[in-house]
């Protein structure tokens, strides 16, 4: 065979962990590197299917040991023996109900050997063509067994007939008289071969005795005949309704238009009339308001009947509806009274509603109902409401700095209400951190106003966050969730910044022990097309120093080696799971000044 010519490697996304056969990159396949694996393959392939040569095949195939295959190749060199697969009976004996069958058993049924290519229980019966249902036979017949063969030889019109479990034999056929005429019944009139005669038998019901297969053990067909017994009804069999058991016909039998109902006294069908109208139904009282124009059927309880009613066509029909209660009037509804439990006719104006005080403010422009716990109702009232003026407040004090340009509120503890307050104004000089010319908003140093200090500013405690010197500090936070199961690979989703900053320190935090590697990928918003070429693994801001649980449930990184830690308004960033393994559910947070 020919040197193949030489091709480029095949890029791999994760190193091998199981034998170490291959070095991966450490990121996710881009569609062009996956492409071009692809076109490797391809390369290689068809140089194979171009230049690959057979120069050793089969010679011949011998089986010098029963069982076993040897195969003897042109060079000369053997392969095997190979032992050659069998199926591996089971004899289970003589067939049996309601027991359990395994493949390749076999059972004897009848003088015929049977394999079992489907497992199954078997039933009461034995039945050769049994399936499950879906064309997969149970039974699958092998061979006879010698001494159930049927005998050879024979003349026209002889019968065969089994005279033992193993033996067959042939009887000569008796002679059927030769009269008769289409329709009629051969009838054995004695015991000879002769003893027939035709005729025509009215018979309908005939039972056979015995009743089973299995006592019909007569070797010939004469003494089979004599077995069945034709037992006749009167009259040659039953051919009408008087004929049936299950019948009474004294009941109302033979009247026109009478139809058969079952009676439960007696366990017979009975001929009863087929109603025409109403009044023929037991279950229609047509004494109580029948025949009135517009009436309707409607069920009683008492009786157990439908009886006639009025239809209500107006309120005043209906039994709980009170149409003495502020009906008629004009604009009134219809509400529940749960005294009366009847619908009645209410006014929908408020002074109509038990629940509404019309006296306290009403109809004056700008109030609203407020509810009156004192009263127990809802009552006209301006303040509490949305009060047009600060002054309609209850908990704003608009006495205490009102009205002065740049006041804003702030809650005062002392008196339990809202004031007018002042953010302070710049000091002009260093005089101490709360001497009177520095004004302070709150306890956190934050000045209202650039400060200019003569000397450097000396703190006797560090502050404790960056925050005190006027910096933002905030956390991006992402959920990586497997959904119930381990957390897969792969790009996971992607955040939009809406504020520029930079990035100080990453912190993990996994449900349960276990490891997880996740890489941060950055773009643009004009560039992001939801990692089709942006963010990728190229736009990485990690370096090599990946956010990485190690056998652990959590991990910090203040450090960042590597990173790209600045981003700016409007960036996305894209995060993408290397490998992971345990971990279920883990939290990224990133946090960053601004």
């Amino acid at each position: 065979m020919p040197t193949p010519p030489t091709y480029a490697p095949i890029t791999y996304s994760a190193n091998d962990t199981v034998s170490g056969r291959w070095t991966g990159q450490g990121s996710v396949l881009t569609a062009q590197q996956g492409n071009y694996n692809f076109y490797n393959h391809n390369q290689r392939i068809a140089w194979l299917e171009s230049n690959y040569t057979v120069t050793v095949s089969i010679a011949t195939i011998t089986s010098p040991t029963p069982g076993e295959l040897l195969f003897t190749m042109t060079d000369s060199s053997t392969q095997g023996p190979i032992p050659i697969p069998a199926a591996a009976f089971h004899s289970r004996g003589a067939w049996a109900p309601f027991t359990s069958y395994n493949v390749n058993d076999t059972v004897t049924n009848n003088g015929t050997i049977y394999d079992v290519p489907t497992a199954h229980t078997s039933a009461a019966t034995f039945d050769p063509g049994a399936n499950d249902g879906h064309g997969n036979n149970y039974y699958s017949a092998m061979l006879t067994l010698p001494g159930n063969s049927l005998p050879s030889g024979g003349a026209p019109g002889m019968a065969v007939v089994k005279n033992s479990s193993t033996n067959f034999d042939y009887k000569l056929a008796y002679i059927l008289p030769s009269t008769g005429s289409a329709g009629e019944v051969v009838i054995r009139t004695g015991t000879g071969p002769t003893d027939y005669v035709c005729g025509f038998v009215d018979a309908a019901h005939v039972t056979f005795t015995p009743s089973t297969a299995s006592a019909l053990v007569s070797t010939n067909v004469a003494a089979a005949l004599e077995e069945l017994k034709a037992d006749i009804a009167s009259g040659g069999g039953s051919i009408t309704l008087s004929g049936l058991s299950d019948v009474n016909v004294t009941e109302g039998s033979g009247i026109n238009g009478y139809y058969l109902s079952w009676n439960n006294a007696t366990s017979k069908w009975v001929a009863v009339a087929a109603a025409s109208n109403l009044s023929g139904l037991a279950d229609v009282n047509v004494t109580e308001g029948s025949g009135i124009n517009g009436w309707f059927l409607q069920w009683n309880q008492v009786t157990g009947k439908w009886i006639a009613a009025a239809s209500s066509a107006s309120l005043a029909g209906l039994s709980d509806v009170n149409v003495t209660e502020g009906a008629g009037i004009d604009g009134y509804s219809l509400k529940w009274n749960n005294a009366t439990s009847k619908w009645i006719a209410s006014t929908s104006a408020l002074s109509g509603l038990s629940d509404v005080n019309v006296t306290e403010g009403s109809g004056i422009d700008g109030y609203f109902l407020k509810w009156s716990n004192s009263t127990g109702k809802w009552i006209a009232s301006l303040t509490g409401a949305t009060a047009t003026l600060l002054s309609g407040l209850s908990d704003v004090n608009v006495t205490e700095g009102s009205g002065i340009d740049g006041y804003f509120l702030k809650w005062n503890n002392g008196t339990s209400k809202w004031i007018a307050g002042a953010l302070g104004t710049a000091a002009a000089q260093n005089t101490g951190t709360s001497g009177a010319t520095v004004p302070l908003l709150n306890g956190a140093n934050t000045w209202a106003s650039a400060q200019t200090f003569t000397t450097a500013p000396v703190f006797s405690d560090a502050p404790t966050t960056r925050s005190n010197l006027g910096v933002s500090v905030g956390s991006i936070e992402v959920v990586i969730d497997g959904g119930g199961s381990a957390i897969g690979t792969g790009l996971m989703g992607f955040v939009r910044l809406p504020f520029a900053g930079t990035i100080t320190e990453v912190t993990m935090l996994a449900d349960r022990s276990g490891s997880i590697v996740v890489d941060i990928w950055k773009c643009t918003y004009s560039q992001f097309d939801a990692g089709a070429t942006h963010p990728v693994v190229g736009d990485s801001i990690t370096a090599s120093d990946h956010p990485t649980i190690s056998s652990a449930t959590k991990s910090d990184d203040t450090a960042l080696t590597g990173w790209t830690t600045s981003f700016s308004a409007g960036d996305i960033l894209g995060f993408n799971v290397n490998s992971a393994s345990t971990v279920q559910r883990v939290t990224l947070a990133l946090k960053y000044t601004k």
